[in-house]
């Protein structure tokens, strides 16, 4: 997600709502500075209902998030930088021994 989009979803702002330069100036800034308090530092497990899962187990925590209508996934995405979500689920299906979820708002 492009930063204004990520801006506009974490403001609760429309799709096209005009932004103040300076407001989403300060916030991109803040965001990139927490990056740098972040790198080297080894993965951590996610506590989900009182266990803990490895950030990459998407079928141990998919299992127990299931039944509150959510979907998490994790994996490696360009350049191998580690990727995750965590989205509604609007439809999880079976095709040819992969599970496929269609996640929304």
């Amino acid at each position: 997600m492009r930063y204004r989009d990520l801006f506009r979803s974490e403001q609760g702002l429309e799709t096209l709502a005009p932004l103040l330069r300076e407001e989403i100036a300060a916030w991109i800034e803040r965001k990139e500075s927490r990056w740098a308090g972040l790198e080297g530092q080894e993965f951590r497990d996610l506590e989900v209902h009182g266990t803990a899962y490895s950030p990459f187990d998407t079928v141990g925590i998919n299992r127990v998030i299931a039944q509150e209508g959510l979907v998490y996934g994790a994996g490696y995405g360009m350049y191998l930088k580690p990727t995750f979500f965590l989205g509604r689920a609007l439809s999880v299906t079976e095709r040819e021994g992969h599970i496929v979820s269609i996640t929304g708002p």
